[in-house]
């Protein structure tokens, strides 16, 4: 299921114009569709003789927006997705690199009375970062707050085994359109004792860099 907010291309919009337009749409998220047409007579009747006031001139074009994830997730679904987040919370300590010289890479701590995972990425370094993974209706999700100064939340795979998971951005806080440049994808997959995670970058809606880590549990 997508969904698209409507692109508006105009030379001039009055006060008048704006007032049905806001009428109308109110009726129509509201009513029914066969109510449309006379919804359109009652809100050119409830501005008429109000005063033409020109408010701008203006092209904007509006992208269409993925929004699915925000629909609930079948009984399969969100038993696997709260299967990953007990998974996900196995994590809690810290990571270093597979090989490497033993500093710690990753941190992970279960907060909020065990509703949330908080993992900190390259701790105690001027390029940290932190994402929150929890449940979210149904759905495993993440924000994760990058050092780009962006925060993209992503939601995991509704398919697959509990061990491996796919994470994708669906939208990103601090940024224009979904063309900026912000971390698209994750994958982590998780066994007893070693973390392999891989995260792309996504700039004009193309996939970019892609970075990975295989880790190792360390000392706190």
């Amino acid at each position: 299921m997508r969904f698209a907010l409507i692109t508006l291309n105009a030379t001039k919009l009055t006060a008048t114009s704006l007032a049905a337009m806001a009428l109308v749409a109110t009726a129509g998220l509201t009513g029914c569709a066969g109510h449309h047409s006379e919804t359109n007579h009652h809100a050119e009747d409830e501005v008429a003789g109000q005063p033409e006031v020109l408010i701008e001139e203006f092209e904007e074009t509006v992208e269409v927006v993925d929004v699915s994830y925000m629909e609930a997730p079948s009984a399969a679904a969100a038993s696997l997705a709260a299967q990953r987040f007990e998974k996900l919370k196995t994590l809690e300590g810290a990571w270093v690199q597979a090989e490497g010289d033993g500093g710690t890479q990753l941190e992970y701590e279960v907060t909020a009375n065990g509703s949330a995972l908080v993992e900190t990425v390259f701790p105690g370094q001027p390029s940290e970062m932190v994402s929150v993974y929890t449940i979210d209706s149904g759905r495993l999700v993440m924000t994760h707050y990058c050092a780009m100064g962006n925060q993209p939340y992503m939601v995991a795979a509704e398919s697959g085994v509990a061990d491996v998971i796919r994470f994708e951005c669906q939208r990103a806080g601090n940024t224009s359109s979904h063309a900026d440049p912000h971390m698209h994808l994750g994958v982590f997959t998780i066994d007893e004792e070693t973390l392999k995670t891989e995260w792309t970058m996504y700039a004009d809606l193309t996939p970019g860099m892609t970075v990975g880590f295989e880790l190792v549990r360390g000392g706190m």
